[in-house]
């Protein structure tokens, strides 16, 4: 029930950033799950709390019978203590109304989901007290959303908001673990259902403008350009002729018959396609600079997907953490389930990419030009990637965060590998994967 009546209301804003999880994650079918309940045990007695009020109480007898009656009248009303305060726990436990609300159900990479929190107290005598515990699964680096403990007047509407950032990919779970209400003495705690709700933050979705392969002829040139040949075995449809096309596929017949200029335009070849890699290797402690450096790794391969499957060009991937993750789309669909499953590729220690390329080459599986997306300066990656007998290699090295001094380290070594006519691609940030790809 959202209560319509504010006696009380504060705003404090807490950014939290509620993410990742250590473990395995399954997707569900959507980005947010149902709020669901948290069992636990409805009861509580303290029973050391409960021992102590029988030895006071005893003792107050014992001065009511030996030193004087105002003991026997503070007896009675002793004796009735804990009935009034089970009542008290009572009319808190039903007459308790909260209603949680968030305003992004779908949140992406970067976006704030707006929480809030109203809590009411319906019935006309004050409560007992209310203790609220949040749930909050996040990396490393995060801030809380502290607990609420209080009493509420009566008929009094409490009200609390809170931005929960969602800086990194992964899982966040915002909302309500628990509330307690506890009898003022303490004796008695009674718990109630609360739900909180998980959400599943994707990585964003950059579109490349058609083509980007061959913008930087050197670097990209060849990578993909088997699987964007023209087959003039698939007739696709008739297109109007436009000042500077080639005449070559000028359909005559149509042009004697109309007297208008039409050119034939036939579907790409979708052979052999391109297989990525996707280095998902961990060497340093995990910080908000080095989370934000994966997630770039991770969505310049979103983007290479996103666009491969759009031109009709069979992609696959390939990562190699505890177990071999593999991905493939051979006639252009499948990208959701794709970018879904990325809530799943979690950086470890894990081997070099190139040990599962190696791999894939001996069983002759690395069909395709082959290309590696790595967030690490690997010589071992950087060197298939100059010219050789084996099939075009390429990689998209992401250099995001890289400090200066080391930025200036590797630049010679890059600039070699051009020069040498090697295909490298370097991705500067998270800001401009688009523009660094595109060139």
């Amino acid at each position: 029930m959202k209560p319509s009546r504010t006696t009380r209301s504060s705003s404090p804003t807490t950014s939290s950033a509620v993410g990742r999880r250590r473990g395995k994650a399954t997707r569900p079918a959507d980005a947010s799950q149902p709020a669901r309940e948290k069992r636990v045990a409805p009861i509580r007695i303290a029973w050391k709390a409960a021992l102590a009020y029988l030895f006071v109480l005893f003792l107050v007898y014992l001065a009511g019978y030996f030193v004087s009656r105002i003991f026997s009248f503070l007896y009675l009303l002793l004796l009735f203590l804990p009935l009034l305060e089970l009542l008290q726990v009572l009319a808190t436990l039903f007459r308790l109304r909260f209603y949680q609300h968030f305003d992004n159900e779908h949140p992406v990479k970067g976006e704030t989901i707006a929480y809030r929190l109203a809590l009411a107290n319906e019935s006309p005598i004050a409560s007992a007290v209310v203790s609220l515990h949040f749930k909050t699964v996040h990396p490393a680096v995060a801030t809380e959303l502290h607990d609420l403990r209080r009493c509420f007047a009566g008929n009094e509407t409490y009200e609390e908001r809170y931005a929960i950032r969602c800086p990194y990919r992964g899982i966040y779970t915002v909302g309500l673990e628990s509330i307690a209400i506890r009898s003022l003495s303490g004796w008695i705690e009674v718990l109630r259902p609360a739900y909180h709700r998980t959400f599943y933050v994707y990585p964003r979705i950059i579109t490349l403008t058609p083509p980007f392969v061959g913008s930087r002829s050197e670097a990209t040139s060849g990578l993909v350009s088997s699987g964007l040949q023209v087959d003039r075995s698939l007739f696709e449809g008739l297109v109007d002729y436009r000042a500077g096309l080639p005449v070559r596929d000028i359909a005559w017949r149509k042009y004697l018959s109309t007297g208008l200029p039409f050119l034939k335009e036939y579907r790409r070849s979708s052979e052999p396609g391109i297989t990525i890699y996707l280095d998902l290797r961990r060497r340093e402690a995990v910080s908000p600079l080095l989370l934000e450096r994966e997630d770039c790794s991770v969505e310049v391969v979103v983007a290479l997907v996103h666009y491969f499957v759009r031109s009709g060009v069979p992609v696959t991937v390939r990562a190699l953490a505890r177990d071999v993750y593999t991905f493939h789309s051979a006639r252009g669909e499948r990208f959701a389930q794709f970018h879904h499953e990325t809530i799943n590729l979690l950086f470890g220690s894990f081997p070099s990419p190139v040990e599962l390329f190696r791999s894939d080459r001996r069983a002759g599986a690395a069909a395709g030009s082959i290309l590696f997306v790595t967030h690490l300066p690997d010589p071992d990656i950087l060197d298939l990637v100059l010219p050789g007998e084996i099939r075009p290699v390429g990689a998209i090295v992401n250099l995001h965060g890289l400090p200066p001094e080391a930025r200036s380290r590797y630049d010679p070594y890059f600039h070699a590998i051009r020069e040498r006519g090697g295909r490298l691609i370097l991705v500067q940030g998270a800001d401009t994967i688009r523009e660094d790809i595109e060139g």
